[in-house]
């Protein structure tokens, strides 16, 4: 059986509860900072997904030992006898795995990383540039190949002025190279996005308490580093995904449910400021819980034009699921990316399922609004487009086939299973023939959408 290629029918509204994962983007660089003690650290709450697999993978290749234990996902790390090369041939890193790169530079000098992966949301490829020159800012020398990159610091990391430039990677290697680095460092045009704090709070248990400071209005960090010497292990626990909670959000609002998204209330209401404001405009009922946040449509969705940006703006990676959104709204938008070039990917496959755009740029584009979409097939070309063509299926008439599904599934946890609560039928569909995918061919003709797509073949 595959899942790069799946089928939604039967969608009911998405009402009910869910259970907020935790956030990917939040453990990824967690796991990282796992480098920095040869003492056990436990995460909680980590997302069972494909991204955190592999990056579990590109830790052992680090000498670092991981179990994991529990149903609710939990990963116990040691890191003693620690490589600054990884041991094994697997090249299947993801974007996170380049989080490796700081701290083993400051725990051993030297560290030797694949170049990363991810999805490809910005032409070209997404530069690593600005983690490389921070580093070297700090003491550390270039060594580059055209599979690796390689940096030494014989006499170690010291502290110094680093511009970050609002990247997000960049403040994360920095933050954990500076921990172990020779006296201050001060990270200015630093992102401050609620994963990165998080960070900061485990970084903080971890040892680091009093020595990391965060001034998120003036996105400034400041941190006095331990000349060497090692953290400490601790128990954290991740906090909630915003983006997964964020795409359920709009999934209950474009099929006209109620839903709860179950979190910790204290939390949520601190990272999920920028995108409640956001449906709250467009005639979205938002209501916290003690257990988490109740989300309701009231009357028709009405158009919101939203422009990204570092938190606490709109995320980028809410973006595509906002132009599913705004399909279906009263009006016009526009919504443009200030992050990536390459964010509205799925556009053309919207536009088969027939929704209406103008192109203003490649960073922006205008949704019409007033769709009447129809189930097609479609393909995922990134982990948030996919589920962004989910959500399209899901406010569609007929089925709706989704191509290269595994790029969702590496950040989506039990993506099936929370679908399925909805009614929503997933097959998976493997060729049987040209131009035919599983199923019976009477049911086919019987769902429009993917039968005009057969007779065009």
């Amino acid at each position: 059986m595959t899942s790069n290629e799946i089928m939604i029918s039967g969608a009911s509204p998405c009402s009910g509860s869910i259970q907020i994962s935790g956030a990917k983007n939040a453990t990824l660089p967690l796991m990282a900072a796992c480098l920095l003690t040869d003492k056990q650290v436990v995460l909680e709450n980590v997302p069972k997904i494909s991204d955190i697999d592999k990056m579990k993978t590109q830790l052992e290749s680090y000498g670092v030992k991981v179990i994991e234990r529990g149903s609710r996902r939990v990963l116990q790390a040691t890191s003693v006898k620690t490589e600054f090369s990884p041991t094994s041939s697997d090249d299947s890193n993801t974007r996170g795995s380049f989080l490796v790169l700081g701290p083993l530079l400051a725990r051993l000098k030297a560290a030797k990383v694949r170049h990363p992966g991810g999805c490809q949301i910005s032409k070209g490829g997404r530069p690593v540039n600005y983690h490389i020159e921070a580093l070297r800012e700090m003491g550390a020398t270039l060594e580059s190949d055209r599979k690796c990159i390689k940096l030494k610091a014989n006499l170690g990391l010291h502290g110094t002025k680093i511009d970050s430039k609002m990247s997000v990677g960049t403040t994360e290697n920095v933050i954990m190279a500076a921990c172990l680095a020779d006296g201050q460092t001060v990270i200015t045009n630093a992102a401050v996005e609620p994963e990165i704090i998080d960070l900061i709070k485990m970084l903080n248990a971890m040892g680091m308490n009093g020595n990391i400071g965060v001034n998120e209005h003036e996105n400034k960090i400041v941190i006095n580093g331990r000349s060497g010497t090692l953290l400490n292990g601790c128990t954290h626990t991740v906090i909630p995904d915003r983006i997964e909670a964020g795409t359920w959000a709009i999934a209950a609002a474009i099929t006209g449910g109620s839903l709860l998204l179950k979190m910790n209330s204290d939390i949520g209401q601190r990272i999920m400021v920028p995108t409640l404001e956001m449906l709250k405009k467009a005639g979205v009922d938002v209501e916290w819980k003690r257990n988490g946040l109740q989300v309701q449509r009231l009357g028709q969705i009405k158009p919101v034009s939203i422009t990204t940006g570092p938190f606490p703006k709109f995320p980028t990676d809410l973006l595509p699921q906002w132009v599913t959104f705004m399909t279906k709204a009263n009006g016009s938008s526009r919504l443009k990316d200030t992050i990536y070039d390459n964010r509205f990917s799925h556009v053309p496959h919207l536009e088969t399922m027939g929704a209406s755009f103008t192109k203003l740029s490649d960073t922006e584009y205008q949704v019409d609004g007033n769709a009447n979409l129809r189930g097609n097939r479609v393909e995922a070309t990134d982990l948030r487009a996919g589920v962004a063509l989910i959500l399209a299926g899901l406010a569609a008439e007929g089925t709706t086939v989704v191509r290269q599904f595994q790029h969702v599934l590496r950040g989506y946890e039990d993506i099936k299973e929370k679908l399925g609560c909805w009614g929503v039928q997933f097959q998976n569909l493997p060729q049987t023939r040209q131009g035919f995918h599983g199923g019976n061919r009477r049911q086919v003709r019987q769902e429009g959408p993917v039968q005009h797509d057969r007779k065009r073949r």
